[in-house]
């Protein structure tokens, strides 16, 4: 066996570096960034389900504020109900709300606060009237006018509601539904 010079133990140590740092620019670096994307990625993840639960957090201990605070006061239950047995405020909130949604409107009351039936179910004294709501206009603006009618100041209950088209982009709704009332 032949002695190697050092010379030549230099190039093989070179030769075997190049080597070895031409494999792992090639193939051993690419393996490694793949790895780190995939880390990466489950952390900016997990970073956003944190951020994702802590604002959950936040709300359900507001929300735990606010019971506290609504615990506190009382609302007195005759307060939701109009004491108007002509319920011009209420006419006039829904009157207000087609004009909104461009609507053309007519509401008939079809009973009065004098014929005003008990609610059933009721133990205290709440009288029931009701009214008929025709509205006619865009279809679109006629869905938007009743849930608008659904988030009212007063509360009343819809029996049912009818849709007909009249002609070519105008649709007409009749609304049978009834007020309460707190004599």
């Amino acid at each position: 066996m032949t002695k190697l010079s050092s010379k030549s133990k230099l190039i093989i140590v070179v030769v075997i570096f190049l080597a070895f740092s031409g494999v792992m620019f090639g193939f051993g670096y690419g393996i490694l960034e793949a790895r780190n994307q995939v880390r990466l990625e489950s952390v900016v993840e997990k970073g956003l389900e944190l951020e994702v639960l802590q604002r959950e957090q936040r709300n359900f201990e507001q929300g735990k504020r606010d019971l506290i605070s609504l615990e506190e006061k009382t609302y007195p239950p005759q307060d939701l109900f109009s004491k108007d047995t002509r319920v011009v405020k209420e006419i006039r909130e829904l009157e207000i709300l087609s004009q909104r949604y461009n609507l053309e409107f007519n509401l008939t009351v079809t009973g009065t606060a004098s014929e005003a039936t008990k609610a059933e179910g009721v133990s205290g004294e709440l009288l029931v009237v009701p009214y008929q709501v025709a509205i006619e206009g865009a279809y679109n603006n006629i869905l938007r006018y009743i849930e608008a009618a659904e988030h009212t100041t007063f509360i009343n209950q819809t029996k049912s509601i009818s849709f007909n088209a009249i002609e070519s982009g105008i649709t007409r709704a009749e609304i049978i539904s009834q007020f309460y009332l707190k004599p």
